[in-house]
């Protein structure tokens, strides 16, 4: 019997141990597309975010820089994990990239093999505000986006699609489209 409660003990313990050291290091790469934390039977939150997502300026043109500020809004409790993508308006894949990466705070993610295109927490560590700073594409031209973010509580607290006010492109010749190369002419 002792035997028993041991081996089970060990089991809960093991598998308790694995699924906080699952997501505390940020490594959501698979979550690349639905921005969920994957925290199995638990869903996004429905209430608004305590938590925002602002940006640095409202316009933008390929090869700008974009500072992003992830933060507790008001006297909000801290957050102790995030993911951030740029994503065009409407779309679900991340544009662009993230740069000046602080490996103490946040990391890189490579989602739809594009360097850097999301970051994500680097620890559990409690954070009320958190800047990062995002690079538009110099060869694409993706259109108006906006910044997508994931903010996680406690395992059972998160909100997903926490989203900026839009970001328009602008300086870019009237004779492309979204997502036209800029060497490519019509």
């Amino acid at each position: 019997m002792f035997f028993r409660i041991l081996l089970l003990s060990l089991a809960v313990f093991a598998l308790s141990a694995n699924r906080a050291a699952a997501f505390s290091n940020g490594l959501v790469a698979a979550s690349c597309e639905s921005m969920l934390p994957g925290h199995s039977t638990f869903m996004p939150q429905n209430s608004a975010s305590p938590y925002t997502v602002s940006t640095s300026m409202s316009y933008y043109k390929p090869g700008d820089s974009v500072t992003v500020t992830l933060e507790a809004a008001g006297n909000s409790s801290a957050f102790l994990g995030f993911m951030l993508q740029a994503r065009v308006i409407g779309g679900r894949v991340p544009v662009g990239c993230f740069t000046s990466i602080n490996s103490s705070l946040y990391q890189g993610l490579d989602c739809n093999n594009s360097p850097n295109s999301s970051v994500s927490h680097q620890s559990a560590i409690e954070k009320t505000q958190l800047q990062v700073t995002w690079e538009a594409p110099l060869n694409v031209a993706p259109g108006d986006i906006m910044f997508c973010g994931t903010f996680v509580k406690n395992y059972q607290l998160f909100w997903v699609a926490v989203n900026s006010p839009p970001v328009k492109m602008v300086g870019v010749p009237s004779s492309f489209e979204p997502g036209m190369r800029p060497d490519h002419q019509h």
